[in-house]
């Protein structure tokens, strides 16, 4: 590592441990914390672990920020009406609906509830191909049962 690297890196890692303690600071200041039990350490070990799980979700946030691949969050309403499809590579219905593998029966259904929406990738790292996308994660999916 460069002598002159060192110190932006210092300051990298300073700047990101402020947003994580004001993450966390934000969380906990929200009133839904108040239903959460009094800890004999008075909250430090729940802190430790949520500034944890912030630290992961910066970490992962940074790398895809440096990624030349566009993410998207589909729009969980353009699915909502529409025919459930057992072979969709965009969706999957819920656990609780209890499909097998090549289950059909579904199939046709309404879409009523979007619990998770798909996320895609559009392009490559070459920064290249942006008209063409890959799933990611498919949309999870309440259907109407018939």
């Amino acid at each position: 590592m460069h002598l002159e690297q060192q110190p932006r890196d210092e300051q990298i890692e300073k700047s990101l441990e402020a947003i994580i303690k004001f993450i966390v600071d934000e969380i906990e200041s929200q009133p839904l914390t108040k239903l959460l039990r009094d800890t004999e350490d008075g909250g430090k070990t729940r802190r430790d672990e949520l500034a944890k799980i912030v630290r992961q979700v910066v970490f992962l946030c940074t790398r895809l920020g440096t990624q030349r691949t566009n993410f998207r969050v589909e729009r969980p309403g353009c699915l909502l009406g529409k025919g459930f499809r057992a072979d969709s590579d965009n969706m999957e219905a819920h656990r609780l609906h209890r499909l097998g593998y090549d289950d059909t029966r579904l199939d046709g259904s309404k879409i009523g509830i979007v619990v998770h929406p798909a996320i895609t990738a559009w392009g490559d790292n070459d920064g290249e191909n942006y008209d063409s996308s890959r799933v990611l994660s498919k949309a999870v999916v309440w259907v109407e049962e018939r």
